[in-house]
């Protein structure tokens, strides 16, 4: 990958496509640049797990992709299909107080 461009609505959800990143042969994008001139699906979803960058699997997040070729490129918008998991575990003081404003 060239160049990845994020919009506003990713920076709200964490979301970043990194530059330079490997894209697996599985991938739609991968499909599309290898296709020649037949069409290929060019929707899928994926995970981010699947791709790697700097040689380290990318975070564990499903996507959504679509991708187009155009003459020797293909062009892809590349959407999370879930929000950002937070790492951060909750006590279990946490919980039962979470518990409790709703009852």
């Amino acid at each position: 990958v060239v160049m990845s461009v994020q919009n506003d609505a990713a920076k709200l959800e964490k979301f970043l496509i990194p530059k330079k990143f490997r894209v697996p042969p599985e991938s739609v994008i991968f499909r599309q640049f290898e296709a020649g001139e037949e069409p290929v699906k060019c929707y899928a979803e994926e995970d981010l797990s699947w791709w790697e960058s700097k040689g380290e699997p990318l975070p564990d997040r499903p996507i959504v992709v679509e991708a187009r070729k155009v003459a020797d490129r293909v062009f892809a918008i590349i959407q999370p299909t879930e929000p950002v998991r937070s790492t951060r575990r909750r006590t279990p003081q946490q919980k039962t107080s979470k518990l409790s404003k709703r009852t």
